[in-house]
């Protein structure tokens, strides 16, 4: 049983753990780890059919190069015009598609749902074997946004519907797509067996495709799951323990331990066969096994050369970052990868490599005005402050924070903020304002729940 308890403490993330994984690891978790299997090339923006009309075609082209070069509300604003202008029906739903992706580039996903909602009743309203691909895509994305927005349940029904038309079509890719979506949004809602359902199947297709970007993404995703639930096994094992069931213990620890090695051996898989992608696709199946190895590594049950692979991981995604053009992903993954170093003990005594990397997620949103991407990258940056004692300087950036998620109604990073800026105030002995704060994010999560 000595060994067994000792596997019992792996996903234990509460008073563990640093507080900056706590508070802000599971964020990018949803944020970080949550991706759907790719519909069309990265980036790619539809293109109109020539117009009748010169203007709104024009608009509509100098919309793309603007986004082309990260300059997204300049598309939106060039987009917005076009559709003030007499357009085809076809044409509209392409304008509107293009403005759900770059509202999503700037973290606004009530627009995005919005643009997104609009084109699918174009869609529907032609159902033409083109338009029905489309709306199933159309369906995939918007689902992604609700999602983020916390509002999972609402994502599955919808997915559930989107798979039904993807098998009627019949697309073995866009039936892997919404399968993997679907799988995350069960996994959000901590509906974990359905989730692994999804995930086996979208993995299916995607060993039919012989597509690695759709196999690495599946095997990601399964990790996830897999980690997830082995969490939720350890606290019910704790509670058997607290109740003197030893049969009850021992068998959830036994689905637990086995939770966790199926974990790894996903993760595994995920970043063998990313290597022959690179870029993006190797650095998130970096970063997600990263995350259970560190875990591993907190409670000492990590097996031997751990500690090297989590290392050489590390200098991986360094350089594969640097490479890569700004956008949302890089700016994600910067945050993700200084969270990574925050766990690390020697990385908390020498803070500047890790605050390097916010202050470059920070630049990378604020180039392309992500508000949503901000707040994340200013609230890191806060809690590496408050990691030091430097609370005046913690609760500053947090409250700038705070303001970001407040600009785009992001509520579901908006309480990590209040929630922060409560231990910050409380830190320093300012009680009061830190119980207001804490009101706040209760409040905030309400609206979620709504």
């Amino acid at each position: 049983m000595r060994g067994m308890t000792r596997i019992l403490q792996i996903l234990r993330l509460s008073g563990r753990i640093s507080r900056f994984s706590v508070l802000f690891g599971m964020a990018l978790l949803l944020c970080l780890a949550i991706h759907t299997l790719p519909i069309a090339q990265p980036g790619a923006i539809a293109q109109s059919a020539p117009s009748p009309s010169a203007a709104p075609s024009q608009q509509v082209e100098q919309g793309i190069a603007q986004y082309q070069a990260g300059q997204f509300e300049a598309a939106i604003v060039l987009w917005q015009a076009a559709l003030s202008q007499p357009l085809s029906q076809p044409d509209r739903a392409i304008v509107y598609t293009n403005l759900a992706q770059a509202y999503r580039q700037i973290g606004k996903l009530d627009q995005t749902i919005f643009a997104w909602d609009q084109a699918i009743q174009i869609y529907q309203a032609e159902k033409t074997g083109d338009n029905q691909i489309q709306q199933v895509k159309a369906r995939i994305e918007r689902a992604q946004a609700y999602s983020d927005l916390g509002q999972h349940q609402r994502a599955i029904e919808s997915l559930k519907e989107t798979l039904a038309l993807a098998r009627k079509i019949p697309d073995a890719k866009l039936e892997a797509a919404a399968q993997g979506s679907l799988g995350n949004a069960h996994w959000a809602a901590g509906e974990y067996d359905e989730a692994l359902d999804a995930h086996q199947d979208s993995l299916q297709l995607a060993r039919k495709l012989n597509d690695p970007t759709y196999i690495s993404t599946a095997f990601n995703n399964l990790g996830n799951a897999y980690a997830s639930r082995a969490e939720r096994y350890a606290y019910q094992v704790e509670s058997a323990r607290l109740e003197g069931d030893n049969a009850t213990e021992q068998r959830l620890a036994q689905r637990m331990a086995a939770d966790i090695r199926s974990a790894l051996n996903a993760y595994q898989q995920s970043v063998e066969v990313s290597r022959s992608l690179g870029g993006l696709a190797e650095i998130r199946a970096l970063l997600n096994q990263n995350r259970l190895l560190e875990k591993l590594i907190a409670q000492n049950t990590a097996p031997g050369g751990t500690r090297n692979t989590i290392t050489q991981n590390r200098l991986t995604m360094q350089t594969l970052l640097k490479a890569e053009p700004d956008s949302q992903d890089k700016a994600y993954l910067l945050i993700g990868l200084a969270n990574s170093l925050m766990q690390d003990t020697v990385s908390q005594h020498n803070t500047k490599p890790i605050a390097s990397l916010l202050q470059t997620a920070l630049q990378v949103a604020q180039k392309t005005a992500d508000k949503r991407t901000e707040s994340f990258a200013l609230g890191a940056l806060g809690q590496v402050y408050e990691l030091q004692a430097d609370y005046e300087t913690a609760l500053k950036l947090t409250r700038q924070a705070q303001f970001s998620a407040q600009q785009v109604n992001a509520a579901d990073s908006l309480y990590r903020w209040q929630w922060q800026i409560g231990r910050i105030l409380s830190a320093k002995g300012d009680i009061q304002p830190a119980i207001a704060a804490y009101e706040q994010a209760i409040a905030t999560l309400q609206t979620l729940r709504s």
